[in-house]
């Protein structure tokens, strides 16, 4: 019995389908069309490509309650009384406009089995020019009803004018000055407010006042155009139906939409009055500011701080000899008793191969310092050691009194004579009275400088 009726149901549906008029829609032509029945079904013939997208339009002669649907396989029909659909022009419909456009995206398709439906709410007979077309970028709907201009398949709306294709008139409301309008009895009048060059953050003061019956106002905060649908709680933050109405706006947002609504049956008078909120609270603004100065102050501390050391690093680095308060050895004292010289190859055929500080092996006209231990060293190396030390870092020589050593005089008067086996030096024998068996040997070598240096041996009997 069960499959029996089924049977029969699919034969009664698969019927009305067969006795549906359908009509091809080639690509790109466009066609006329007079409705007066509730559905009128079109097939689209002569694809290009599923890889583009898909714009289907209607264009009525006078704006009526007309639905625009689209639907794979199979011709949409009417389910719990409202249409079945895979694409539909909802907003348009809700607003009764006379432009109906679908948009489809690439390969959301099929090229073979694509029908359209144009639904008549009323009993109305309408006229129309239906189209579609494939475009291989995504296009504006319904070309933004020529009220304004399309920007990456979004509409930039001309002055009064709002939604998704431009199409909706609206009042355009204006800050610090009084506006009038008048309400038509059972309609829905739209205002916005949109100001890219207001103060950011600022509150501004809605003020709507209606010269007869109250009226409700669907208020909508928006960061750009929005997709005007007929008012509804989902959409707009509805404000208490009265005949004065208060509101408060934030002019962070780009755009905010009003949709004022009567249902009385005579027509209204309002006016409207929007002005800044001097009492607004600005504490946010002021601690972001706070926040925004006490953190510039701390990086500009830390930047100037990290220049500093730096710098000072810098000049240790340049110049490492001279960066220290209280030396040990002054560089005058050590300039006068161990002069800098240059570097010659008798110095490292005495075994001077490298430096004893930082290690690394002479060069031949390298800056040294030799000193009175006979132990050679780079000039800015020793310099540097004589800052914090006053020996010589091989044998251990403490240099820390030179500054009142006589390092100038004679190396003969420097000599003495030892006690215990008798060595006079640098004077006359004979005045002395003292026979020497074997007197001290002495050596006079010029070096490559010019220098003279003194060498003494003796051998005593």
């Amino acid at each position: 019995m069960i499959i029996a009726l089924i049977c029969a149901f699919n034969v009664n549906f698969a019927s009305s389908i067969l006795n549906t008029v359908v009509t091809p829609l080639p690509i790109g032509e466009e066609i006329s069309k007079t409705q007066n029945d509730t559905w009128a079904y079109f097939k689209i013939k002569g694809f290009e490509s599923p890889s583009l997208y898909l714009s289907v339009s209607i264009d009525l002669s006078e704006p009526e309650s007309v639905c625009l649907v689209v639907k794979q396989n199979t011709v949409p029909q009417l389910y719990a009384g409202y249409p079945q659909y895979d694409w539909i022009d909802i907003d348009n419909w809700k607003l009764g406009s006379k432009k109906h456009d679908v948009i489809i995206s690439p390969w959301k398709y099929s090229s073979y089995s694509l029908y359209i439906g144009v639904y008549l709410q009323t009993e109305a007979v309408i006229q129309y020019t239906i189209k579609a077309v494939q475009s291989e970028f995504k296009p504006c709907k319904n070309n933004c009803t020529e009220n304004g201009t399309c920007d990456g398949g979004t509409c930039d709306c001309n002055s009064g004018y709002i939604g998704n294709d431009c199409q909706v008139p609206a009042i355009s409301l204006s800050l610090g000055s009084s506006q009038q309008m008048r309400i038509n009895p059972g309609s829905i009048t739209y205002a916005y407010y949109g100001d890219l060059n207001s103060e950011t953050g600022k509150n501004i003061n809605v003020n709507i006042k209606s010269f007869g019956n109250p009226i409700t106002v669907y208020i909508k905060p928006s960061q750009a155009n929005m997709a005007t649908t007929l008012p509804s709680e989902s959409v707009f933050v509805a404000t208490a139906k009265s005949t004065d109405i208060e509101y408060t706006i934030n002019s962070k947002d780009l755009m905010t939409y009003f949709a004022i609504v009567n249902d009385d049956i005579i027509a209204i008078d309002l006016k409207w009055d929007l002005s800044y909120n001097s009492s607004s609270d600005n504490s946010k603004e002021i601690i972001f500011y706070t926040l925004i100065t006490v953190s510039s102050v701390v990086v500009l501390s830390w930047v100037s701080f990290a220049l500093y050391k730096s710098r000072k690093r810098f000049q240790v680095i340049s110049n490492p000899a001279e960066n220290y308060l209280e030396r040990v050895l002054d560089l005058k004292i050590i300039d006068e008793n161990f002069p800098e010289k240059k570097l010659r190859q008798s110095d490292i055929d005495r075994g001077n191969s490298s430096c004893p500080i930082c290690l690394e092996n002479f060069a031949i006209d390298d800056m040294i310092r030799e000193l009175l231990c006979d132990h050679i060293y780079h000039q800015k190396c020793i310099d540097e050691w004589f800052a914090t030390k006053s020996y010589c870092c091989l044998c251990k020589r403490d240099y820390k009194s030179i500054d009142s050593m006589d390092l100038t005089r004679p190396i003969e008067e420097t000599l003495q004579m030892s006690n215990t086996l008798g060595l006079i030096v640098g004077a006359n024998e004979e005045s002395l009275g003292i026979t020497i068996s074997n007197p001290i040997q002495e050596e006079y070598i010029e070096d490559e400088n010019e220098d003279v240096t003194f060498r003494a041996s003796s051998n005593f009997n």
